[in-house]
């Protein structure tokens, strides 16, 4: 893979909801550049250990902590780029907002079906455990709860009945970003 490192799109806002920033990278200094590389994997490894408490919400001790960034690091050297918070939703605006309509979609059918109501309410992802669940009645592999939410949306969103939710996700995305262009907050006093 090819990586242009002279010019980047940088989305703003989750999913690039106000849009995005072309950013010239070669108009950094590079003790600028060593600055936001720094930056950005601290904050990597500093998100990877967000998460401080364990199911039941008590406080995990210093070196489990510890160790969730150093599984993120691991996962960087392994060339995985969203492990760090045990969940595979892709960085990418357009497929994160198909992953979103995958799993409201797939909410709805596991409550219609009643899979959802096996989980016990409070159940920190409940998502995660439904699928879980299905993966286990069907006798598949256990997989950690990433991958096998990964899996499942995957399969989702692959199935020739949800070839419209990518088509939707693009235009939905397109079509934040020149609402968030299209918008002077400066003009508006806000």
């Amino acid at each position: 893979m090819n990586i242009d490192l002279t010019t980047l799109s940088i989305p703003l806002g989750r999913a690039g909801k106000y849009g995005t920033e072309t950013v010239d990278v070669t108009k950094f200094s590079p003790a600028v550049n060593h600055y936001l590389y720094i930056y950005g994997l601290r904050q990597c490894l500093n998100d990877a250990m967000a998460d401080k408490k364990d199911e039941d919400g008590n406080e995990l001790p210093a070196d489990q902590i510890v160790a969730k960034a150093r599984k993120r690091l691991d996962n960087l050297y392994a060339g995985e780029l969203r492990a760090q918070r045990d969940t595979a939703e892709p960085a990418d605006p357009v497929e994160a907002e198909a992953w979103k309509m995958a799993k409201v979609a797939m909410t709805d059918a596991y409550k219609t079906i009643g899979a959802w109501a096996q989980v016990p309410a409070g159940t920190k992802d409940r998502f995660a455990a439904v699928v879980a669940l299905r993966r286990a009645e069907r006798k598949l592999p256990e997989l950690s709860p990433a991958d096998a939410v990964k899996d499942a949306v995957e399969k989702f969103l692959a199935a020739p009945a949800n070839a419209h939710i990518r088509a939707s996700a693009k235009r939905i995305v397109a079509e934040r970003a020149k609402s968030a262009g299209a918008v002077d907050l400066d003009e508006l006093g806000i």
